[in-house]
């Protein structure tokens, strides 16, 4: 019996009896029997560890392969099989094969924005791997630098330094290699480990049937997937419809491992799910479902309004609850914020002379590190329109150079017009 490809709740196999010679022909005796060699059918079974009996078929005499599924998943088996005679009597089983089936996918929130999240996702151990390995970077780095930095919310399930779009398309690069883990590979696209999960030692060229046919080894399948399968839905306000189903559905090749999802909905719930395509084409068991909570927008309020200058003030609700180990792209409360406020004239309006102040795209831009500003130099009577912006930090809490988050809800107003002084009869 030989295992062809293994699966998150699967195995397939295949299987034949070796060529014999009868030991009574005589030499150059070109017809031999083989009565005693035929099957009229076949059982196929699946034991755990345990040694009891999970599954088991039987076959015609025809069929020299099968699929035994309904297995659980990173569960280590053994598959025999066995032939039944012409009488109908089976024979000996085969040597046992054991294996372990694929464990199970698992996917993790990176960085949480106001309509953006960025996301990974793996098979459970390499997951694992990745945060262990980020851990272990970001202590080498803070002993080296002498200091902790804040604002880097959980450590768990954060890959930093790594290249995204924000919604807006500016680049941001948070400083991390793309780590993908791939398994060591031998014929079939699987790999012999020992029974305790360590893998064994092997080259391009090994070969696995040697290898499975040693006490405690078992046979993994490949992990990696040929593709992926990302399904985000939650239910809020969209639309004007209050309890509407908003769904982020998306296919992303095997060898990608995260992605910056946006166009989502300010401080909703998301319910956050992945399934794998094994390198068999079949697509496993969705994830475990994760929940995560993008971040308010920043409001904005104006405290004072005259016919040349208002006074605004800002702050940023806080979140329903805390998301899945991910890090909000912004500084903590109590740590230094920046802001970035735009303000510029309604279509229907003048627009702002750029000899009075530099404009970008029509608009003042102002930068500061406190909560509130005074806007002046406004024309009486004339419509406005106010947004903020806050500055992202990577998962260190360093503040990423000149990206920006979403805007905040947008204030419109208009200013007084000046008070008209008439002579008194």
């Amino acid at each position: 019996l030989e295992i062809t490809s293994i699966g998150e709740e699967y195995v397939t196999v295949s299987w034949s009896r070796p060529k014999w010679a009868n030991e009574n022909s005589s030499e150059g005796e070109t017809d031999s029997r083989a009565m005693e060699s035929a099957a009229s059918g076949y059982k196929v079974r699946v034991l755990n560890r345990a040694g009891e009996e999970v599954i088991s078929q039987y076959f015609s005499f025809r069929q020299t392969s099968c699929t035994l599924s309904s297995l659980q998943r990173s569960t280590v088996y053994s598959v025999e099989v066995s032939a039944k005679d012409t009488y109908d009597e089976l024979g000996l089983w085969s040597d046992p094969k054991h294996f372990m089936t694929l464990e199970a996918v698992d996917v993790n929130a990176l960085l949480i924005g106001e309509t953006f999240v960025k996301v990974e996702w793996a098979r459970q151990s390499e997951l694992k791997r990745r945060r262990r390995l980020n851990s272990l970077q970001d202590s080498g780095s803070d002993e080296s630098s002498g200091s902790a930095f804040s604002g880097s919310g959980s450590d768990d399930g954060v890959i930093e330094d790594s290249d995204f779009d924000t919604p807006g398309g500016e680049a941001v690069n948070c400083g991390h290699d793309n780590l993908v883990g791939s398994l060591r590979k031998g014929i079939k696209g699987l790999r012999c480990v020992d029974l305790t999960g360590s893998s064994s030692e092997e080259g391009e060229d090994h070969d696995v049937e040697n290898d499975c046919t040693m006490d405690g080894v078992v046979i993994r399948g490949a992990a990696e997937a040929l593709q992926w399968h990302i399904r985000m839905e939650s239910r809020c306000v969209l639309g004007g419809q209050p309890e509407a189903e908003h769904c982020v559905d998306f296919f992303a090749q095997g060898d990608e491992v995260e992605r910056l999802v946006d166009h989502l909905q300010p401080n909703s719930e998301y319910t956050l799910a992945v399934q794998a395509q094994d390198q068999n084409g079949t697509w496993g068991h969705w994830s475990e479902p994760r929940t995560l909570v993008t971040c308010p927008r920043l409001k904005i309020t104006a405290d004072s309004i005259t016919e040349t200058f208002v006074n605004v003030s800002w702050t940023r609700p806080p979140m329903l609850s805390d998301s899945l180990g991910g890090l909000c792209c912004y500084p903590k409360e109590t740590d230094i914020h920046n802001y970035q406020v735009h303000i510029k004239p309604l279509p229907s309006e003048e627009p702002f002379d750029e000899r009075d102040e530099p404009l970008v795209d029509g608009a003042r831009l102002y930068e500061t590190s406190q909560r509130s500003l005074r806007l002046c130099n406004l024309t009486p009577g004339a419509h406005y329109r106010i947004v903020v912006r806050e500055q992202l930090v990577d998962s260190r809490g360093r503040f990423v150079p000149s990206t920006w988050g979403s805007a905040s809800q947008t204030l419109l107003w208009r200013w007084f017009t000046r008070w008209v002084s008439f002579p008194l009869r």
